[in-house]
């Protein structure tokens, strides 16, 4: 008998198609870690925007009234006295126009009232939360000019540990006027 010697394949290896169980929760938390950690950072980057937003929108109105502010003193005439109980403070125009700056409801409103007492204009300032304005007069050492201070303290953030930011604004009373009285000579 003829010893047969027949070749032994070596076993044949599956392939496998998918993957086992540990590999799969493997592949889970790590796609949980970086999604969470993505989700966090864009969550940040959103409450950043939002403050800066807000800051810039601040500071640009606060700009506005300001500017508003120094252009309605510097061409009145006069601070009115008879100014009713809700109205912070009341210009008086060469032309007898009334400007009303009152406080209402976290805003600076600005009444721009004609002579015959009907309304010319109104702008609202809006101003944070938490803050304050103040109007303050001050009369210069030899008496002829009369200076109008506009001060605002802003709450940076609600966080007690920021600092508040002061904003003053000062300005001539009828320097426009003086001005071009002497222009005129």
């Amino acid at each position: 008998m003829r010893n047969r010697i027949t070749k032994c394949r070596p076993r044949e290896r599956r392939r496998r198609f998918g993957m086992s169980l540990m590999e799969l929760i493997v592949v889970l938390a790590v796609s949980a870690i970086v999604f969470g950690s993505a989700v966090s950072s864009l969550a940040f980057a959103m409450r950043s925007y939002t403050a800066s937003r807000d800051s810039l929108q601040t500071d640009l109105t606060l700009q506005r009234l300001s500017e508003q502010f120094r252009k309605d003193v510097h061409i009145a005439r006069s601070i009115a006295a008879d100014s009713p109980a809700d109205v912070a403070l009341r210009l008086t125009t060469a032309d007898q126009e009334l400007v009303d700056y009152k406080l209402v409801e976290q805003a600076v409103v600005r009444l721009q009232l004609a002579a015959d007492g009907s309304t010319a204009g109104r702008e609202r300032f809006a101003i944070p939360p938490d803050s304050s304005l103040s109007f303050r007069l001050v009369e210069s050492p030899r008496g002829d000019l009369l200076q109008v201070e506009l001060k605002i303290d802003l709450t940076i953030s609600r966080n007690d540990s920021q600092p508040r930011d002061t904003r003053v604004t000062v300005a001539m009373l009828g320097l426009h006027s003086r001005y071009s009285a002497s222009n005129e000579m």
